[in-house]
């Protein structure tokens, strides 16, 4: 036998005893604890998987979770070749490398060449708890474990997680967003040279504050490859073009940082949160909020929302610009925020008298001075205009028209009718005692709920919920109103003169028109636009988080500007706002008598007919807690004539009495049957769904049926 020969024999001899060793222990020991590979960032990502926001892991980590699918091929190409050039061939542990490792320990009695495999690696991040000759073999054993446990392909996705880079910064994602502020798909020859080079030495070589400099790691990298031949020349020669400079390491993406924090809070136990934010329309509202919050005082921010009008989906949101800001409370979401819409709710008044035939758009109003009971509207202006068209009314937003209109709708229906659509109105009385002052913004509202109900306007009357998460369903949602009111309510809004500065954004023949309205609450507190076309809605509002006024602030002034720039960073329809015209009477210039002018007096001049004023019928109400911790509900009758009985369930609750009002003490959440009758005989029904406070949650039913829980929905 030669001698080579000979020295290949002994070897195979030396290695058989420790490879049925570590085969037998791999087999019986147990395998690496996968807490670390688990323990990754949450992130919310956008709606093409691009990150909107990360959260340090539990030790204070930047971990995101990467797949090998997800990187460029040459990056894995070169990665594998600098690495472990036989990590698709050995088990594990490279044998090969491992002799060559030790032969050059004994002949120079120092390390030359290191001989951890890519899945060596993965063991040792697993359980990184320093080094030692127990600790390596351990390593050993555990890489055996892994090969026998995944694939290649899994493997490669921990080492790509787990991968140190510098800092509290790892895998590939996280270094390639810190130190070149894009995705990792995105990576050139050399800024992938350059990351390669991190792992085996991340403190020595990191870029922002080694002795290397990023340039030097990339070139060391693509150096070896060019001695493996593991890059072509052409390779080596445009990477050798593509000098790095100075690479300092940047903030994680901050985008949508309200929403993100809510759905964080609201999900603590979700690794990653896919949204339907769209990336261009987020860095166009929040490149818009940034330059409106500029022009305006240090204590003032900005809220917008976007909203695609076909599924509800979110696809712009700020909850407020400068999010570091004291003054302007940027870390308050102001889009959640409860503030006064002011005008913003006058449509919904005209949209729901539309659809009762009380108005027609081409109805004769006239602003002029009426007091209802105690309560008299003024005009912001305090002058009147006399006669007008109900179109002019809310072009011109008068006030005193709406609260007619309201006036005989009653506040508490127009008030459920909101609710059950998805817009909750927040009053500091119960719902019976909501009064006129609604029309003009008498209520709080989110600025996220106020821009769901102008999207029902923009999609014939039917409100579905907002969709945030990827996975949330598209709901078939409510009628808020009918579809020839919303669009007689559309055909106004469209009509609406563009703020101080923009032109229309398109003609009436050129396919895009946007229909918005204003709002300016009672002391300059808040300041709304909220318009849509026929893809997107929007709504903007502008002031004081700390309800303190913005003097001179208008809703026309301030946030209209602010929301046609927006329209103007989105796509245009290809059809008009509005739509073709329904075949009603809406569309009609023929008026019926009783329409060709309002009156605000009852229609029938006298008593009216027995009925429940509150809670109205198929309706979600919340009951309130009275001083002794009881739930109470009020209940409300109109019309007929006293003494009243009221029912609840069959029961009586009062009667006969002669006042129209009783207070109800509901069990708790659930459906109940209101009955009321009169003197004359009369009766009254209507079926409603009770909702206790959200405190009380905890403490609710969770038996209701399916349809139950549908009229519970928003």
């Amino acid at each position: 036998m030669s001698r080579r020969g000979t020295i290949f024999v002994v070897l195979a001899l030396l290695l058989a005893g420790p490879i049925i060793i570590v085969e037998a222990a791999a087999r019986w020991l147990p395998p690496p604890s996968m807490t670390r590979l688990s323990t990754v960032s949450a992130t919310v990502l956008d709606s093409r998987g691009g990150l909107l926001r990360a959260f340090l892991t539990a030790d204070g980590r930047w971990r995101l979770p990467m797949r090998a699918a997800d990187l460029p091929p040459h990056y894995l190409q070169m990665m594998i070749s600098y690495e472990d050039q036989r990590f698709f061939s050995h088990p594990g542990v490279d044998p090969i490398a491992l002799v060559r490792a030790f032969l050059q320990l004994v002949r120079y009695g120092r390390v030359v060449s290191g001989a951890s495999t890519i899945t060596m690696q993965v063991a040792r991040l697993l359980d990184p708890r320093g080094w030692s000759i127990e600790r390596k073999l351990r390593q050993i054993v555990a890489a055996r474990q892994l090969e026998l446990r995944y694939t290649k392909d899994q493997i490669l996705d921990m080492y790509l997680t787990l991968a140190p880079f510098g800092g509290n910064i790892e895998g590939v994602r996280a270094a390639s967003l810190a130190y070149f502020r894009k995705e990792p798909r995105a990576l050139d020859d050399r800024q992938s040279a350059m990351l390669i080079a991190l792992p085996p030495s991340p403190e020595r070589r990191r870029p922002d504050r080694g002795i290397w400099t990023a340039d030097e790691s990339a070139h060391s990298v693509l150096s070896i490859l060019r001695q493996r031949g593991a890059t072509t020349p052409e390779t080596w020669e445009r990477a050798r073009r593509q000098p790095l400079g100075s690479v300092q390491r940047a903030t994680l993406s901050f985008a949508a940082p309200h929403l993100a924090e809510g759905l964080r809070r609201r999900y603590p136990l979700a690794a990653i949160l896919e949204t339907t934010i769209e990336p261009s329309v987020q860095l166009s509202a929040e490149r818009i909020a940034r330059e409106a919050v500029a022009q305006v005082p240090p204590a003032v921010n900005v809220a917008i929302v976007v909203v695609r009008n076909r599924d509800g989906a979110v696809v712009g949101y700020v909850g407020g610009a400068d999010y570091g800001s004291v003054d302007r409370a940027g870390q308050v979401d102001l889009a959640q925020a409860v503030r006064s819409p002011g005008s913003a709710l006058k449509p919904f008044v005209y949209g729901i008298g539309f659809e009762q035939r009380i108005v027609h758009p081409s109805t004769i109003i006239t602003d002029a001075p009426t007091a209802f009971g105690t309560y008299e509207p003024q005009n912001f202006a305090g002058d009147y205009a006399g006669d007008m068209t109900v179109r002019d009314a809310l072009i011109r937003s008068i006030n005193t028209g709406p609260v007619a209109i309201l006036h005989r709708i009653g506040p508490q229906r127009f008030m459920s009718r909101l609710r059950t659509a998805g817009l909750p109105l927040t009053i500091e009385q119960s719902d019976a005692e909501a009064g006129l002052a609604l029309a003009l913004g008498g209520a709080g509202v989110r600025l996220l709920d106020l821009v769901r109900a102008y999207s029902a306007l923009a999609s014939r009357g039917l409100s579905r919920p907002l969709r945030i998460l990827s996975t949330d369903p598209v709901e078939p949602g409510t009628m808020m109103m009918e579809p020839d009111a919303a669009w007689a309510v559309s055909t106004i809004l469209a009509d609406m003169p563009p703020p101080s500065g923009f032109l229309r954004l398109a003609s009436r023949d050129g396919g895009r028109r946007v229909a918005y309205k204003t709002g300016t609450s009672y002391g300059f507190r808040d300041a709304l636009a909220v318009g849509y076309d026929q893809l997107h809605t929007v709504g903007v509002w502008v002031g004081r988080p700390d309800g303190a006024p913005h003097l001179g602030a208008y809703g026309i002034s301030v946030a209209a500007p602010i929301l046609f720039r927006q329209f103007e960073a989105l796509p245009s329809p290809t059809g008009d706002v509005a739509g073709e015209p329904p075949a009603s009477s809406l569309a009609r210039v023929e008026l019926p008598e009783r329409l060709v002018r309002f009156d605000a007096k009852p229609l029938d001049g006298g008593r009216q007919s027995l009925r429940i004023a509150f809670p109205q019928h198929d309706s979600t109400v919340i009951a309130r807690r009275d001083a002794n911790g009881r739930l109470t509900l009020p209940i409300s009758v109109q019309g007929g004539m006293p003494p009243y009985r009221i029912y609840v369930d069959e029961r009586i609750l009062a009667g006969p009495r002669l006042s129209s009002r009783a207070v109800w003490t509901p069990p708790g959440r659930g459906a109940a049957k209101l009955v009321a009758t009169d003197a004359l005989g009369g009766r009254a029904e209507a079926e409603v769904w009770v909702e206790v406070p959200a405190g009380d949650a905890a403490a609710a039913s969770g038996g209701a049926s399916t349809e139950e829980r549908r009229r519970e929905q928003p």
